[in-house]
């Protein structure tokens, strides 16, 4: 049921295909004001699923997770936005402090910290057990960066942290464990080809360059090059 006096807080969500845990990721935010689901062309039913549970679905939005939530945050009523994906939930705890912060906050931003379950595992070492996410923004804030895990473009001095965690349950079961891995796999190759590019470019000219001076160095002998310059200098 609704909460009878909601946190002014906009919720995000991006999604693809998430029709199978998208009602249950929306109905636990009765207690926000406004919830938002950026669809990028599900076929599996998402958008309705997530409407039945009473979000505002953006569609049309091109496939990509922070111009899905950049679409959403622009599209926000409320000050305050928290970016949450379909395959994360927000306990009371969370919720309640949420609630607070944003009526009285001391930060620009909020870091928080994800318990992420693996197969139903909870796991506290190594990388999963050190997961701290910018999640908690005024709405003048976007992400940008990497393809699969974009980050808040936001100073760390302008950050605080959350005392409780968010709940992540990033697979359902092993294909779908297969499945992402491939998919983030291919976004970390466009984003390194995107980035390799330009310095494979840059290589190019300058061997290029240095090729034109040996050249220069050979064919004309020192006099005859400083007369051939003078006059473009």
């Amino acid at each position: 049921m609704p909460s009878p006096h909601p946190a002014p807080l906009t919720v995000v969500i991006p999604t693809l295909n998430e029709a199978s845990q998208i009602a249950e990721c929306v109905r636990g935010l009765s207690w926000v004001r406004e919830v938002i689901v950026v669809d990028a062309g599900s076929d599996d039913g998402t958008a309705a699923a997530a409407t039945a549970a009473g979000a505002r679905v953006l569609n049309g939005v091109a496939p990509g997770i922070a111009a899905q939530r950049n679409a959403g945050i622009q599209a926000a009523s409320n000050e305050w936005v928290f970016a949450l994906d379909a395959d994360e939930r927000i306990g009371p705890d969370l919720a309640a402090e949420l609630a607070e912060i944003v009526v009285a906050p001391r930060h620009e931003a909020y870091r928080v910290k994800r318990r992420n379950f693996f197969h139903g595992h909870l796991l506290r070492r190594g990388h999963w057990g050190r997961d701290w996410v910018v999640r908690l923004f005024r709405r003048g804030k976007r992400f940008g960066g990497k393809t699969a895990h974009p980050g808040l473009e936001i100073p760390a001095r302008e950050q605080g942290e959350l005392t409780h965690e968010l709940d992540h349950t990033p697979y359902k079961d092993l294909r779908h464990h297969l499945d992402k891995v491939i998919a983030y796999s291919r976004m970390s190759a466009v984003d390194l080809a995107a980035k390799e590019l330009p310095r494979r470019q840059a290589r190019r000219d300058s061997r290029r360059d240095e090729c034109g001076v040996r050249v220069l160095q050979v064919c004309f002998p020192l006099g005859a090059r400083t007369a051939w310059l003078r006059p473009f200098s």
